[in-house]
């Protein structure tokens, strides 16, 4: 009798929570997941650099991985894909999103939903005055809703 040992790895693939969980329909700020499983390697082996990929969906949309370990992800919201049915795109509602995470044939979907939120985004309505000067200096007003307090500075370019 030859006794032969049998090895089973189990690997789990899981998301406990994420933040933030509302945002504005124009995305681009971070989302950090917790849970677990984020990084491992398709050898299993200890020095092994071949790693499986890690994918992040919301609403169907690629979430861009900025860092990532085993128990921590960050990746960048896309804007959201909020369309009417002629096509135009609306942020008059709030949009509830799965966020879905692969590696490999892992799949998992967070409990929490991701929530575009129409009162988050900024809507601008009017630009004062409508021409300028060539040479710059033209002082810009710009109305619209949520436009205060916006968690970045906001940046405008002029046929940029």
């Amino acid at each position: 009798f030859v006794y032969q040992p049998i090895s089973t790895v189990q690997y789990g693939l899981y998301v406990s929570s994420f933040s933030p969980s509302l945002i504005g329909h124009g995305g681009g700020q971070e989302m950090t997941l917790m849970g677990g499983g984020f990084a491992c390697s398709s050898d299993l082996s200890p020095h092994s650099s071949r790693s499986l990929p890690l994918s992040i969906m919301v609403c169907s949309q690629l979430c861009i991985i900025t860092r990532s370990s085993h128990d921590t992800t960050t990746c960048s919201i896309p804007p959201s894909s909020s369309t009417l049915a002629n096509g135009t795109r609306s942020f008059s509602h709030d949009l509830n999103c799965n966020v879905t995470v692969s590696m490999g044939s892992m799949v998992t979907d967070s409990m929490q939903h991701l929530t575009y939120q129409s009162a988050l985004t900024p809507v601008i309505n009017s630009i004062w005055p409508r021409r300028g000067g060539t040479a710059g200096g033209t002082i810009l007003t710009i109305q619209g809703q949520v436009l205060s307090g916006l968690q970045r500075s906001a940046t405008v370019l002029i046929d940029g």
